[in-house]
């Protein structure tokens, strides 16, 4: 069984070596939103919170990384664990949660009494985004029918949740 870092070297995805370990770069490092993967720990810069689903429909879940600006621009950037180079989608988060559908996600984004909720899905090679609810409560809002998806604290991830893709 190889090591989390040489699965990441066979995916072509090394970038270089700090202290004789391997590190690779998951996003944008000239922007400061990026995972940083080393040894056996992964480490962010910029990034809030991340989970994993396949909105492409390949089978392959992409990797979804909410990033920890201030809420004005907050943003969720979307990399496909075969390619982390390219980001499939960056749009903005705010103050949103996310919910899993069948091939879709909805972003609900809240805040003083206005809601709206954001389908995002992945049509003819893209992310297409739509606008499906919008509510001005002034509180209580209300909650889309689908499983919100768990997200995982940057500091809790390790190689391994990166590769699990990886067959």
């Amino acid at each position: 069984m190889s090591s989390p870092l040489e699965r990441l070297q066979d995916a072509g995805k090394i970038i270089g070596l700090e202290d004789d370990n391997e590190i690779a770069i998951i996003g944008d490092m000239a922007e400061n939103k990026y995972l940083l993967v080393s040894g056996s720990r992964v480490e962010s810069v910029g990034i809030e919170s991340v989970f994993f689903y396949d909105i492409s429909g390949d089978g392959v879940p992409e990797l979804w990384m909410v990033t920890d600006d201030c809420e004005a621009l907050r943003e969720v950037l979307v990399y496909s664990l075969s390619d982390w180079n390219v980001a499939l989608y960056r749009g903005p988060s705010g103050h949103s949660l996310f919910y899993a559908g069948k091939n879709y996600v909805i972003r609900q984004s809240a805040h003083m009494g206005n809601a709206y909720w954001y389908r995002l899905q992945w049509r003819k090679g893209r992310m297409e985004t739509e606008m499906v609810f919008e509510e001005f409560t002034g509180g209580d809002y209300l909650q889309p029918d689908e499983e919100p998806v768990e997200e995982i604290l940057p500091e809790n991830l390790n190689p391994d949740d990166l590769l699990k893709w990886k067959k």
